[in-house]
């Protein structure tokens, strides 16, 4: 990495598919990871679930999460692109299956 590169970096941040949501899915999003930590800190003290079935929903949740966040693509933007919609409903589908 040259030296002007470096600088980039530092200067901008290494951001490449990361994405700036509108209100309703920054809301959603925070929902989403609200109730992911709850799942976890409510099966941690009362529920005990199967393996599988822990760690199913809690790759469910990360999946949906990183594709509201993240583009498949590698391009930020304010919208969620229909790979990235088709990619979260197939993790959610993989999930309750």
């Amino acid at each position: 990495m040259s030296a002007t590169e470096a600088q980039d970096v530092e200067t901008t941040g290494d951001t490449a598919g990361d994405r700036t949501l509108g209100p309703a899915l920054r809301s959603a999003a925070g929902w989403i990871a609200l109730a992911f930590a709850v799942f976890h800190l409510y099966t941690a003290a009362f529920g005990n679930l199967p393996s599988l079935i822990q760690r199913s929903v809690h790759v469910g949740f990360a999946l949906v999460l990183v594709f509201l966040l993240f583009s498949a693509r590698g391009r930020g933007g304010r919208t969620v692109a229909a790979v990235d919609w088709l990619l979260l409903a197939v993790s959610l589908a993989a999930t309750a299956w």
